[in-house]
């Protein structure tokens, strides 16, 4: 897809987010593997935000090529990290019980972690925590509910629930299309949701940028979204 082509814009992502990096600490070489030497809520989000950019990346590859499954799979995956970074980053540098309980759980995964794994925090606590970052211009639990609403139809993408396995069923074969599907709507469909992941995850950089302090990025940032 022409419209795809969006590698001018995934570099200026990634400039963004190197910035960020730039902000924290450098990972060290301990026991065989890359780790950061103490795990606080921001080098959290910084990573959360890491994988959402590396999703970006695999998503365009993945509908260029017609996954419906795959690609929605990888959305849900960006989705719930950059959720997690306004839940992460809310009251920032103040934190919440709970959000210390989420760094304590995502660093007990660790491998050379010694600390005992703990229970992950309910989706429901993160998208709250999200929607209230829109509190002063959006109805709460309508935003709330939208981004539910988003978590529990990209889920079925993850689970393998029948009507997302279904989605790449017909043509003129009537068959699943296992190599991708290259329906006109289809690709229109892909394209809305790929630019709709891009901006969204421009949007959290932004957010991170401002919660961390970094003025000039938050303003680079918001004049390019």
């Amino acid at each position: 897809y022409n419209v795809m082509n969006k590698d001018q814009t995934l570099i200026k992502i990634e400039k963004w987010l190197n910035i960020i990096g730039d902000s924290l600490d450098s990972p060290i070489w301990k026991d065989g593997t890359f780790v950061y030497e103490k795990i606080t809520v921001k080098h959290v989000a910084y990573l959360k935000a890491v994988r959402a950019v590396s999703s970006l990346h695999s998503l365009s590859l993945l509908y260029k090529k017609g996954l419906a499954i795959d690609g929605g799979t990888i959305l849900r995956c960006l989705f719930d990290c950059l959720n997690e970074i306004y839940f992460l980053l809310e009251n920032y540098p103040d934190t919440s019980v709970t959000v210390d309980k989420h760094v304590r759980h995502f660093e007990s995964t660790s491998l050379i972690s010694k600390i005992e794994r703990t229970e992950t925090i309910i989706s429901k606590k993160i998208h709250s925590a999200h929607a209230r970052v829109y509190k002063e211009q959006l109805n709460f639990s309508d935003c709330r509910n939208s981004i539910r609403k988003i978590f529990e139809i990209f889920s079925g993408y993850v689970h393998s629930n029948y009507p997302h396995i279904m989605e790449i069923y017909g043509g003129d074969d009537l068959t699943f299309h296992i190599r991708g599907v290259s329906s006109p709507k289809k690709i229109t469909e892909f394209t809305a949701l790929f630019e709709g992941a891009i901006g969204s995850t421009e949007t959290s950089l932004g957010f991170m940028a401002m919660k961390l302090g970094l003025s000039e990025l938050f303003e680079e940032i918001k004049e390019n979204l």
